[in-house]
């Protein structure tokens, strides 16, 4: 048997093409099956992007205002500007003409995370608008800038969702294939949750537990619960910080730590919103 070839990272297809690194990428954080990278090249005449074996999602932020691709043989007609969207599928190779200097976010995602929910692969989107995508990929570069999660449910989460409303709205058919039933298995997942609390764990990880598939999971998961993994995470995180709060006399920021939020401004604000009272203010009121 041949060894199987590798893997076309997008991220890497890119460098070479740019000859630059991007001035900020996850590639060194433990987020799977998701990379983001913020590039800024300061001056581009026409370039070919090669296939890769990830989905690219990118943003066009900044720089030229008139960007071109090639379709059906000639530059296109259509510019991209900034704020606009582009989808290129893996195996896609695409070719560009900017004269001029570039800014964008590129959001990459595997092969697999996008055969796991269709039949088929989607084509070649240009300089489309979609609020829910540009809310997802601004998700993501907030998070790559400050991380305020601890853990990788929460950008595995938003990655997922980004990947199912991208098939959706470019036709991908569905997969009709229907796991088993998730609910048995709900206990295990939550245990899982239970356990990794202060660490964090990855949908993926969540999905495997119970066996099925990550978008069957995320479904099954909100009917059952009536929350998605990353808010029932959070709700854990929340009763977490309070037994200690009440229980112990450990500063708020190693509180913040041992329950899993990434500093402890944000602990504070995810306390807020769960209880209606900061975590200082919750302690003095056990002595009410």
């Amino acid at each position: 048997m041949g060894a199987e070839s590798a893997v076309v990272q997008a991220s890497e297809v890119l460098k070479n093409v740019f000859g630059s690194a991007p001035a900020l990428s996850s590639e060194r954080r433990a987020w799977p099956s998701v990379t983001v990278c913020l590039w800024q090249i300061r001056w581009l005449d026409s370039y070919v992007v090669p296939e890769s074996d990830e989905m690219i999602v990118a943003c066009h932020t900044g720089g030229v205002s008139a960007a071109r691709t090639m379709l059906g043989g000639g530059w296109s007609d259509r510019c991209s500007g900034p704020g606009q969207l582009h989808m290129i599928p893996p195996g896609h190779r695409t070719a560009w003409k900017i004269d001029g200097a570039l800014r964008f976010s590129s959001i990459h995602l595997p092969r697999s995370r996008i055969a796991a929910h269709a039949a088929r692969l989607p084509g070649f989107r240009f300089a489309f608008r979609d609020a829910f995508v540009s809310g997802c990929v601004d998700t993501l570069v907030r998070e790559l800038r400050q991380p305020r999660q601890t853990g990788t449910l929460y950008v595995d989460s938003v990655a997922e969702a980004l990947s199912l409303h991208l098939l959706r709205s470019a036709g991908g058919r569905a997969d009709p294939r229907r796991p088993a039933a998730l609910r048995p298995m709900l206990a295990r997942a939550c245990e899982l949750i239970e356990a990794r609390i202060e660490s964090g764990v990855a949908l993926d990880e969540l999905a495997a537990e119970a066996g099925v598939s990550r978008s069957h999971f995320l479904r099954t998961f909100k009917a059952a619960t009536g929350l998605s993994p990353h808010r029932y995470l959070v709700c854990r995180r929340v009763e977490r910080a309070k037994q200690l709060l009440l229980r112990s006399d450990l500063a708020l920021a190693d509180i913040a730590l041992k329950a899993g939020f990434g500093s402890q401004s944000h602990f504070t604000d995810m306390f807020r919103a769960a209880t209606g009272a900061t975590p200082l203010r919750f302690r003095r009121g056990r002595h009410s």
